[in-house]
């Protein structure tokens, strides 16, 4: 969803016998003229750890 100009929040839910112990959170992205770019978020993905 894009919450703002250029300001995009998106929500996954994770079965429960997902697990991620520091996974790196990379988004990718392209409009319609196929120009694209890639980031990596600053934090580190944990699912379902110590579970």
């Amino acid at each position: 969803m894009e919450m703002k100009s250029g300001n995009y929040v998106g929500f996954w839910t994770a079965r429960k016998n997902a697990h991620a112990e520091g996974a790196i959170i990379e988004v990718r992205a392209k409009n319609r003229v196929n120009d694209k770019v890639r980031k990596q978020a600053d934090g580190k993905l944990f699912i379902n750890v110590g579970n």
